[in-house]
Order: structure tokens, then C-alpha cells, then sequence
């Protein structure tokens, strides 16, 4: 077993009192004794220090005081031994830990500093306790703050990879109304020239708000590939084959549990005005005919995942004044309601000029929604 800590005993060298040295030595404590006045000792030598008061209270009490402003942290407990009650109140005035006073039972001085020991032992270990707690708290705050800084670096490369302006093709044109929302990985899309007649044009949005799903937007962004060019032959791909090959590329990264990605990927030639198009598990695109009501077009379609998953693909023709409006969920979800509220903006706004109603349509949704979420909404017009 380890042996009891050392005690130090101090007393007043006239006093004839000499239980207290006695019963520390056959307890198996270790004493050293001082004097009121002595300056050798130093607190953190002791474990407990034991004040016998008797016969000279005043520079006891002296002692005691100094010894006070000189621990510091040091678990070095004052017992204050005392003659009289007055000489108990004494030494708690002073600020000692303990006050016993004579006669001692027998164990009692003993007993008490054992309780002192588990008491500052206890103490100790709450303290590691707490400063490792401080220095996790210190530790995750920095991981958060680096992670922060980490995302707005990778939302502003996000948002470099955004087109500034979007082509005008044959008789296409395009225009987009973007919204951002602070903490959101965030949409992404563009209008690609494929060749003379076809234009390529995508709209998608990673689900989750983390640096990955912020990373994933513009890796998918960065591979839509609309062709495939062999030599000095190329040939376009299908919109079906495009989001089968983004599965494919993601399957490629090994990510565990990656984000799940939504995506609407059309294909038009612009001369003739004929559209393909296909969706993974995005909204429905909405067309606005220049002449009859707005409709949604269902394009069902699993979300765009790590598999080898296959996808089908709509055609459509469309004709002079004909728009098609892709947008993301931001407002928030594609439940009816929504989609309702975006079907009445748009019908509310169709003599406006493209730029114009997609502009417009935004402001309106947004102001109804109380948090929303990233929203972008790309207009297509054949004229």
C-alpha cells in the first residue's frame, strides 16, 4: 500500500502539548515539525498541515493567514487544533479546513485527515476533469471553425463554377434567378453549346448541409458531359445516358454515405425546337405554351445515386413563345401546394418578358416562404 502523505505539524515551541505529534506517529503519518515563524516549508511539500494552536493562538493564527496566501492550488489542508471554543473560532477565522478541539477522541485526528485526502483527491480529479473538458470544448470549437471556413471556401468555388451568362442558342434562350441561403451546400446548373442546333442545359441540387454535399455539387457540375467525342467524330448523348453516366462517375468516388443528388437534364435542338429530356428525382419541370394553361411535366425518376441506375427520357416539341421553367425545391419540397403556388405566379406573370418573369416569379415565391432554402429557377424560351 502507499504510504500516508506526509504531514506537517506545526506548533509553539513553549506549548507541553505533544498528543497530537503522538497520534499522527502511531497513525503511520509522517510528520515534520515547524514553528509559527518558520519560512523553510513550503504548502505544496504537504499534503495537510496540522496548526496545534495551544498556548499561543494570536501567531497561530498568523501562520495560518501566510500559509493561506501562500498555497495557492496546493492540496495542502490546514487541521487547526484548539484548546477553548474561542480558539476554535479562531481558527476557522484564520482558514483552516478543519478545526478539532481537545481532547481528541481517539482516531479522530486520523480520521480527519483521511477525509481531507479523499476530499482533495476528489477535487483533483474534477479539476483534470474539467480542464479536459475545456480543452475538448477549445478543441471542437477550432475543428467547427476550420470547418466553417472550409465550407465558405468551397461555397465560393461553388459559385465561381456558375455560369455568368447564359449562351443564346439558334432560337433558345435562356435565363436563370438564383437565391442563396447561408449553410446550404447550394444549387447548381448551365447551359452547355453542344454543336450548331443542340444546347444542353441542367439544374440539379445536392441534399445535406456539409462540405461534402457542397464538394459533390461541383464535382457533378464539373463532369455533365453532353457528348462524346471519339477522334475526330463525336455523338451526342441522350439525356437518359448523361444522368447514367453521372451515377457511375459518383460510384467512382467511393464515398460511404454520400449526399443524395437531385438533377433535371434536358437536351434541345434549337433550330427545330425539339426536346428531349430526363430527370432524377427532381421537380417537374413547368412549360408555359405561348398559347393555353401552364402544366407540369412528369418525369419520374430515382434520385441520382452511386448505382447503375437507368433512366427514361421524354420527348416533347416545342413551339414559337413555348417556355419550359426548371427550378429547385427550395420553397421548400415539391408537395402540391408549392407547385401549385409556382403554377399561379408564372400564370400571373406570362406577358412579361423572360428575364422578367423568372425574376419576378422568385421574389413572389420567396416572400411566402418563411426559410427557404437555396432556390433557383432557369427559364427556356423557343422563339
Amino acid at each position: 500500500m502507499p504510504s500516508p502523505p506526509a504531514v506537517l505539524l506545526v506548533v509553539d515551541p513553549a506549548s507541553t502539548q505533544t498528543d497530537a505529534r503522538q497520534i499522527l506517529e502511531k497513525a503511520g503519518f509522517g510528520v515534520q515539525l515547524a514553528t509559527f515563524d518558520a519560512t523553510d516549508p513550503k504548502p505544496g511539500q504537504f499534503r495537510h498541515t496540522v496548526v496545534d494552536s495551544s498556548g499561543a493562538p494570536p501567531r497561530a493564527a498568523g501562520f495560518c493567514r501566510r500559509w493561506c496566501e501562500h498555497r495557492g492550488n496546493a492540496e495542502s489542508a490546514i487541521v487547526w487544533l484548539a484548546d477553548s471554543p474561542e480558539d476554535r473560532m479562531a481558527g476557522w477565522q484564520a482558514g483552516a479546513d478543519a478545526v478539532l478541539g481537545r481532547p481528541l477522541a481517539f482516531g479522530e485526528l486520523p480520521a480527519q485527515i483521511e477525509r481531507l485526502t479523499i476530499h482533495a483527491d476528489e477535487r483533483k480529479r474534477l479539476s483534470q476533469r474539467a480542464n479536459e473538458s475545456t480543452q475538448i470544448n477549445q478543441t471542437l470549437l477550432q475543428l467547427y471553425q476550420q470547418s466553417d471556413v472550409d465550407f465558405r471556401i468551397a461555397r465560393r468555388i461553388q459559385r465561381a463554377c456558375r455560369p455568368t451568362q447564359l449562351p443564346a442558342v439558334g432560337r433558345a434562350r435562356f435565363t436563370v434567378s438564383h437565391r442563396e441561403r447561408v449553410g446550404s451546400p447550394g444549387d447548381f446548373h448551365n447551359v452547355l453549346r453542344v454543336d450548331e442546333d443542340r444546347v444542353a442545359f441542367f439544374l440539379g441540387e445536392v441534399m445535406g448541409q456539409s462540405l461534402t454535399s457542397c464538394m459533390l455539387a461541383v464535382f457533378i457540375h464539373q463532369n455533365v458531359g453532353p457528348k462524346e467525342i471519339t477522334g475526330q467524330t463525336y455523338r451526342v448523348l441522350p439525356p437518359e445516358e448523361v444522368l447514367h453516366r453521372l451515377g457511375r462517375a459518383l460510384a467512382m468516388l467511393g464515398i460511404p454515405d454520400p449526399p443524395l443528388v437531385r438533377l433535371t437534364y434536358g437536351l434541345l435542338n434549337s433550330q427545330t425546337g425539339e426536346l428531349s429530356f430526363a430527370c432524377a428525382g427532381h421537380t417537374p419541370p413547368l412549360r408555359l405554351p405561348a398559347i393555353g394553361p401552364a402544366e407540369f411535366w412528369r418525369a419520374p425518376g430515382p434520385m441520382l445515386a452511386p448505382s447503375d441506375t437507368h433512366y427514361t427520357a421524354q420527348s416533347a416539341q416545342l413551339r414559337p413563345g413555348d417556355r419550359i421553367l426548371l427550378f429547385t425545391d427550395g420553397l421548400p419540397g415539391a408537395t402540391p401546394q408549392p407547385l401549385d403556388n409556382l403554377r399561379a405566379a408564372v400564370e400571373a406573370r406570362r406577358e412579361l418578358p423572360l428575364p422578367g418573369l423568372v425574376a419576378s416569379v422568385t421574389q413572389d415565391l420567396l416572400t411566402q416562404t418563411l426559410e427557404p432554402d437555396d432556390f433557383t429557377l432557369l427559364g427556356l424560351e423557343f422563339v
